[in-house]
């Protein structure tokens, strides 16, 4: 191979065999569909993200209003409500009840 600094030089080194082997391995049918479709694929995932940040800031504010009622009642934040709280007590108690019939329990439980 010589080295001159022509104009030939440089398109003669350009692998044009290669390029037209690629180009008839190229699918067009894949090509267009990709080009169709990459709309309505972007498309989707934005209302993805769009939906997903609106869920959030749907659940953010009933969860905002959700405090702010009970605040307005005083009712404490951080605490179960009483019904709650009797309700599992009472389970606890029937389940200690159910053990203790077992024998697995030794002591009994107070009623208060």
């Amino acid at each position: 191979m010589t080295v001159t600094n022509g104009p030939t030089s440089v398109l003669d080194r350009i692998p044009v065999e290669e390029i037209r082997q690629q180009a008839r391995d190229v699918r067009t049918g894949d090509a267009v569909q990709a080009i169709v479709l990459a709309p309505f694929f972007v498309l989707g995932w934005l209302l993805g993200i769009v939906s997903l940040v609106f869920v959030r800031c749907i659940a953010y504010t009933s969860v905002s209003v959700r405090t702010g009622w009970r605040v307005a009642r005083k009712e404490p934040l951080d605490q179960p409500r009483l019904d709650d709280v009797l309700t599992e007590n009472a389970r606890l108690r029937a389940e200690l009840e159910r053990q203790a019939s077992f024998g697995y329990a030794t002591r009994s439980v107070p009623e208060g």
